[in-house]
């Protein structure tokens, strides 16, 4: 889990051609930075906690889609799936939502395969890329997953050989 929580920790912007991360970017503020430091660091706990205050202390004008995107990826990393999906949904509902909505349904996706929900993880993960953009293959591949979970093993065949 640290591995992962590391990987997430150095950045965490969605671009427009893919639905992960973009290790590219930097932290938006200094409270994005030292959340950014805890996931670098595999304190998930502290990521957790810091942006739960964050999101407290904003709750109403000026919530921040990224902050609830952040804490939700901190919850998914610690195996809280349901609680990640609860902020995956606010952060898709409030300002800011358009430039992480792609990471925000990628991570969705994965919560709904973590507790079994076969369907909701694929249709998460079609919308996991903007517009008309071409799924990235981590999607195309967790499609065929849930679709090969789901018994439906020709669509599953062709998203694994997109």
């Amino acid at each position: 889990m640290a591995e992962a929580a590391a990987m997430w920790g150095s950045s965490y912007v969605s671009s427009s051609r893919s639905s992960t991360p973009n290790l590219s970017g930097g932290a938006r503020s200094a409270e994005h930075a030292e959340v950014l430091a805890c996931f670098a660091r595999g304190e998930l706990a502290a990521a957790e906690a810091r942006l739960a205050a964050t999101v407290a202390a904003r709750d109403g004008a000026g919530r921040s889609a990224r902050n609830y995107l952040l804490l939700g990826e901190a919850r998914r990393l610690a195996q809280q799936p349901q609680r990640a999906l609860e902020d995956f949904r606010l952060a898709l509902s409030c300002h800011g939502a358009a430039e992480v909505a792609g990471a925000t349904h990628y991570s969705r996706g994965l919560c709904f395969m973590a507790i079994g929900e076969w369907y909701a993880a694929a249709e998460s993960f079609m919308q996991s890329a903007p517009g008309d953009a071409e799924l990235p293959a981590e999607a195309l591949v967790s499609i065929g997953t849930c679709s090969r979970r789901l018994g439906d093993h020709e669509r599953a065949q062709q998203f694994f050989s997109r």
